[in-house]
């Protein structure tokens, strides 16, 4: 009868220290840089910015100029309609200044709540916590952010054919374009 080798029991306590370790060092790795640099996601921007263009759609359908969901704060300003949602009167809620300066936030109404709820439905896969439509001399464009902790990634939407050369000039160490297609623009920015 063959007799069974048996591992040294030295030999399984390192391998499991080793494994242990292993692990260890992949998950510290994992959590520190998704705590500077946010949720991983391993699409291509190409992939990213195509799961964003049917917000593109809504913006345009609602005349969309501003949407904002930095927990636990909601913001929603779209044709003459500024909706805020503050709850305790959170001064981390973000401010929005609107264009037209009558224009106060008010509560969230049904209609108001629905339309959140379907932009934030949509963003929520692309980390995107809030977008900006804006107005240059070339055109409209629209900005939609991804904030981290230290670094800021915004994804930048124009369907303008003559592109502003200005807007997307780097600034060394603080501001970084990147040209993903025809319309989109990555910009990363150091808060640093």
């Amino acid at each position: 009868m063959k007799e069974k080798k048996r591992i040294d029991p030295i030999l399984k306590l390192i391998i499991s220290a080793v494994l242990i370790t292993v692990i260890s060092t992949i998950l510290f790795i994992y959590f520190i840089a998704n705590f500077f640099l946010g949720p991983f996601d391993f699409r291509s921007e190409e992939d990213i910015v195509k799961a964003l263009e049917p917000t593109i759609d809504l913006i345009e359908e609602y005349d969309i100029v501003f949407f904002s969901r930095n927990t636990p704060c909601k913001t929603l300003h779209y044709q003459d309609k500024y909706y805020l949602y503050n709850p305790g009167r959170n001064s981390n809620c973000e401010s929005w200044e609107a264009k037209d300066q009558n224009l106060q936030p008010k509560e969230f109404t049904t209609e108001g709540s629905d339309l959140y709820n379907k932009i934030s439905l949509q963003l929520k896969r692309q980390h995107i916590q809030q977008f900006e439509v804006l107005e240059s001399v070339s055109g409209r464009y629209i900005e939609f952010f991804r904030t981290n902790n230290f670094v800021r990634i915004s994804y930048i939407y124009s369907d303008e054919q003559t592109k502003d050369s200005d807007r997307y000039k780097d600034i060394p160490r603080q501001m970084f374009f990147e040209k993903i297609n025809s319309n989109w623009h990555k910009k990363t920015e150091d808060w640093m």
